[in-house]
């Protein structure tokens, strides 16, 4: 849209006031600009909001003391993004809060299509849109913001309105379940409960089932140590101890000479920081109960239950035809096999995405054919 009108927020009395309209309507549109460079914990650099009709950009100083959290917790007032698990994250880390009565366009569109294209792609269909994206890596903590800047906030909150709109009938038309489209939004915007969970946080390094027992001991104490040290010192995992570094510190050990072993790709800023600190972690980890560490499953594990995930992928294919969504809507490998090591007591996180609608689908099937009925 060229030259949008909009006002901006730039106190938190003008935002109040805004809050106490905007608790009236029955929906907002918003997104958020933030940066994520050399800190752990996204920077909010701007809001953008809209009820589809005004258009605001919000200075995120006017919101920390503001009644903003109140809408973003309202039960009445759907709050409307397009993939916006990021957007909640930034909003759980600035104002420890998780939004509820979520909506994503983008979950939405999975529903509709089978498909989960990002917001250029869902602008291009439903508004014929091509969204100029030379924006998206500008410095959105500078004030004041360019034009162009502005303009580019503005417009996603202006046409993600439209998006909104038109998905609403093709719901309708295809006959599908609006409840389910809030139970997977909803699951979106509850994984911020889950963002300080580190108990498994080890089982995202590649090539964990690899390792044998003590090293697996190493891997843990690692892993968990920078999720805490990544959070007490705000930076990036990576700036701490990257993936392949932490995995070949525990595949080594310390070395027959007392010594942490040579990593390759170890930098030296972070060996020198930490390399005495690892030292003495590597030394305490034999104190770990075993028992306690979620194991990592191997390609061998999984090929005992080949038979029982082809057979619930057919399941699953016959459910999706039943309810005209696509299967991988219905359910992906990656979830149906998360639930299975749910079930199976390999980890201890359900996964939020098995929402009650899945359950009442497939539960029972699932639970069958691992003959866990």
């Amino acid at each position: 849209m060229d030259n949008p009108s909009y006002q901006w927020i730039s106190s938190s009395s003008e935002l109040n006031k805004l809050v106490e309209e905007l608790l009236l309507v029955p929906v907002v549109f918003l997104d958020t600009e933030f940066i994520r460079e050399k800190t752990f914990e996204p920077i909010l650099a701007l809001v953008q909001l809209s009820d589809g009709t005004n258009y605001y950009l919000i200075e995120p100083e006017a919101i920390r003391n503001s009644k903003f959290k109140e809408l973003l917790k309202s039960e009445t007032v759907r709050k409307v993004f397009h993939s916006g698990s990021e957007d909640c994250e930034v909003f759980y880390r600035f104002l420890n809060i998780e939004i509820i009565n979520y909506w994503d366009t983008q979950i939405v569109e999975g529903f509709c299509s089978g498909k989960s294209p990002g917001y250029a792609n869902t602008l291009k269909k439903y508004a014929n849109v091509e969204l100029e994206k030379g924006e998206s890596r500008s410095d959105w903590l500078q004030r004041p913001l360019t034009q162009n800047q502005e303009h580019y906030a503005v417009n996603d909150v202006i046409y993600l309105s439209v998006i909104y709109q038109a998905q609403l009938k093709m719901l309708e038309n295809k006959q599908i379940n609006q409840d389910w489209v809030n139970q997977d939004s909803k699951a979106v915007a509850q994984r911020v409960k889950q963002l300080d969970e580190l108990s498994e946080s080890h089982l995202d390094i590649k090539n964990v089932w690899r390792l044998n027992q003590e090293a697996l001991m190493r891997l843990f104490t690692l892993a968990h140590w920078r999720e805490v040290k990544a959070r007490e010192k705000n930076q990036p995992k990576s700036f701490i101890l990257k993936n392949d570094v932490i995995f070949d510190l525990a595949r080594k050990g310390i070395g027959s000479d007392g010594k942490l072993p040579f990593i390759d790709n170890w930098h030296p800023v972070s060996r020198s920081k930490y390399s005495v600190e690892i030292m003495q972690l590597l030394l305490k980890q034999g104190s770990i109960d075993l028992n306690s560490i979620a194991v990592p499953l191997s390609p061998k594990y999984w090929q005992q239950f080949t038979p029982q995930m082809k057979a619930m992928r057919e399941y699953i294919e016959e459910q999706a035809l039943k309810v005209n969504i696509a299967s991988e809507i219905i359910c992906s490998k990656k979830l149906l096999r998360n639930q299975v090591k749910y079930l199976l007591g390999k980890s201890q996180i359900k996964p939020i995405g098995w929402t009650d609608w899945r359950e009442k689908l497939m539960g029972e099937k699932l639970k069958e054919i691992f003959g866990l009925s």
